[in-house]
């Protein structure tokens, strides 16, 4: 059938852009039919699953701070860009 050599030539092309493909080649079918036999024939892409974050396994714990002064934080939202004021962020 034509959807199954769309999908071999095409392999990320899911149900609709099949459709349109066929619509530009002359087909009549709808939308609905043509998802039909796309999942009929076991044509459907796989889904994409997350992947895990690599850099959360390698970060530190934050430090805690002990007594004043200890430990410093910046705070750079707002700086001054040659002349003009700006944000950063």
């Amino acid at each position: 059938m034509k959807i199954r050599e769309i999908t071999l030539t095409r392999l990320h092309y899911g149900y609709r852009r099949v459709h349109v493909q066929l619509q530009r080649e002359g087909w009549r079918d709808n939308h609905k039919r043509v998802y039909w036999l796309y999942r009929d024939q076991g044509l459907s892409l796989r889904l994409k699953r997350p992947r895990r974050n690599k850099a959360a396994k390698n970060r530190q714990p934050l430090q805690q701070a002990n007594h004043p002064n200890h430990i410093w934080g910046m705070d750079l939202s707002r700086m001054r860009f040659l002349m003009d004021e700006g944000y950063a962020c």
